[in-house]
């Protein structure tokens, strides 16, 4: 691979790390509106989640994310019960 495209791909990796925190961060905080949760549903579709999903790295933004969207789906469901 050319060294430039590992660079791209360096950056590439960040961003979606950072965008997978940031979406993490709204999801906890409890701050996500609509738009927010269009920008979350189409992040994961494209990252191709699509099921709850099993990870060994516990620790990942991308995991914790994945997280706390199950949990918040959780609770709208229970209140529109």
């Amino acid at each position: 691979m050319a060294e430039s495209n590992k660079a791209t791909q360096a950056i590439l990796e960040e961003i979606h790390k950072r965008l997978a925190e940031d979406m993490l961060t709204r999801l906890k905080d409890g701050a996500c509106e609509a738009k927010d949760w269009t920008v979350i549903v189409k992040f994961l579709k494209d990252n191709d989640i699509t099921a709850l999903i099993e990870t060994g790295d516990t620790d990942s933004a991308f995991a914790d994310l994945i997280n706390a969207a199950n949990e918040q789906v959780k609770k709208l469901g229970e209140s529109l019960q």
